[in-house]
């Protein structure tokens, strides 16, 4: 999953969650990869 977000809060959440990579296809400073198989992000996040 592929979500756009806040340039410095994509750079933070990269560095705190290895769930969460550059976004595929995308530009890597505005959109983040969520890799929903490796599991582990906590539920409120998930919901935010």
């Amino acid at each position: 999953m592929t979500l756009k977000c806040d340039p410095m809060l994509a750079e933070e959440y990269k560095e705190r969650y290895k769930q969460i990579v550059p976004g595929y296809d995308s530009n890597k400073s505005r959109w983040n990869s969520i890799l929903l198989e490796e599991g582990g992000l906590e539920t409120e996040f998930a919901q935010e």
